[in-house]
């Protein structure tokens, strides 16, 4: 039995607690009334039974395990609005051109929705397909099977929300020479607004590619980017997946990144996270395939009162397959980072070898890092190892750097980029390398005199 839009919006009405859920749910009516017609479509209709989904669960609290180190305050108490359209104008238009990349397949979107004008996705490669989802296809705004598991409050706002939704697919043995390039650009200004997201991917057989992902503010106004991205990987294909977050002081993002791994594939992440306010990055594997491999990879170079909190599982469902994870985390300021890894070995997954390690750096007094790797082994036939560390700069090291010269900021700066730089080297994109380098360590020119 299906329930009309306007029945679920009115049990919505008696469910709803008090707080930022009773206005999020006079938003989602207004959005549906705009959007779909009071929720008389098939996709409103999903949209609202989403909504319901969420108030039934709420913001999740530090009573939850999950969230026991990040406090949701920042979204909790914002009465966000729906996002505003921006004018693409000869300023948005310049800063497009400054962060993408020289060659690449590129979508761009303005406060979460797509810009036609900006983007650069004619004349694709055959075997490459990117297209806009239909509202009503179910293959948008439902979890693949083997996905299904990782749904939480997030992925049901995000759905309850939902306006646009692409499908990228790259064909059975098809190897990208340039870069999918996804840019998401938040200009505010005004009220704050929430922003949802939801892209899927899909390599098919033997495929190999390169998606790189940019968060932008190009003012310091306070939203919520709210994601969801679905990768499926199939048998023998290989994806670089990179992040690149730069949301601004004010900006926040919650991410859900659900990827599966098929035989003989291999998923390799890296994510940094330079600037916001809240951020929280979740990343699920399952690896279901005898030689399915990961490569799981992060840096958050915070500062100011910026926290960023790392949540990742990585499931080895199939035997024979192999995983390793290094984060790191440079903390200033009152900054705080967090870090979550969880490495699950099911029984019937026999001859794993699995590494993770987390390690921190704290430069200020203040900052803050949390660190939680763990081990949950069904099997016996494994081969599997965990860490983390958290400590300062090494005194002696910079005496020697300020010995030849430097002044103290320069040396801690070459410093970090040392201890950055295990992790920037494992992007894939050269340029993209080049400019996190420059970012954290300016033009070079103090190594010069040092070389």
């Amino acid at each position: 039995m299906r329930a009309s839009g306007k029945m679920i919006e009115k049990q919505a009405a008696t469910a709803a607690p008090a707080g930022s859920e009773e206005r999020l749910q006079q938003l989602h009516q207004r959005f549906l009334s705009e959007r779909f017609g009071h929720g008389q479509s098939p996709a409103g209709e999903r949209r609202a039974a989403a909504l319901l989904r969420f108030l039934g669960q709420g913001f999740p609290t530090r009573k939850d395990e999950d969230w026991k180190y990040t406090d949701l305050k920042p979204l909790r108490n914002t009465a966000f609005e729906l996002p505003p359209a921006a004018p693409e104008d000869g300023a948005l238009a310049a800063a497009v051109q400054a962060a993408s990349l020289a060659q690449s397949h590129r979508l761009v979107f303005v406060n979460g929705r797509f810009s036609e004008t900006l983007s650069a996705i004619t004349g694709l490669p055959e075997g490459l397909s990117i297209r806009a989802l239909d509202p009503d296809d179910d293959r948008g705004v439902e979890a693949p099977p083997r996905l299904e598991r990782f749904e939480n409050a997030f992925t049901a706002l995000n759905t309850a929300f939902l306006e646009q939704h692409f499908e990228i697919v790259v064909g059975r043995d098809v190897e990208l020479v340039l870069p999918i390039e996804l840019l998401y650009f938040s200009k505010g200004g005004g009220a704050p607004f929430m922003a949802q997201s939801r892209v899927r991917l899909t390599l098919e057989p033997g495929a190999r590619a390169t998606l790189l992902e940019q968060f932008i503010s190009t003012e310091p106004a306070p939203y919520f980017n709210n994601l969801v991205r679905d990768v499926e990987v199939g048998q023998g294909a290989v994806l670089h997946h990179a992040r690149l977050l730069e949301e601004g002081r004010e900006g926040c993002q919650v991410a859900q990144n659900r990827v599966r791994v098929d035989r003989d594939a291999r998923y390799a992440s890296c994510v940094i996270q330079l600037d916001g306010r809240l951020l929280r990055d979740d990343l699920r594997v399952v690896l279901d395939g005898a030689g399915a491999d990961v490569y799981m990879a992060g840096l958050y170079r915070l500062s100011g009162r910026t926290h960023a909190d790392n949540h990742t599982v990585i499931d080895h469902a199939r035997g024979q397959t192999t995983s390793r994870e290094l984060y790191k985390g440079i903390l200033d300021g009152s900054s705080r980072g967090v870090f979550f890894g969880r490495i699950l070995v099911r029984e019937q997954a026999q001859k794993i070898n699995a590494q993770q390690s987390n390690k921190n750096l704290l430069l200020s007094t203040e900052a803050r890092a949390d660190s939680t790797p763990q081990l949950e082994i069904h099997a016996d036939d494994v081969q599997c190892r965990h860490g983390s560390t958290i400590g300062r700069l090494d005194e002696d090291m910079l005496f020697y750097l300020r010995s030849r010269g430097l002044s103290k900021e320069r040396a801690q700066e070459l410093l970090t980029y040392a201890f950055a730089n295990e992790i920037i080297a494992e992007l894939p994109i050269v340029e993209l390398r080049e400019r996190l380098a420059a970012r954290l360590i300016g033009d070079g020119a103090e190594q010069e005199r040092l070389s």
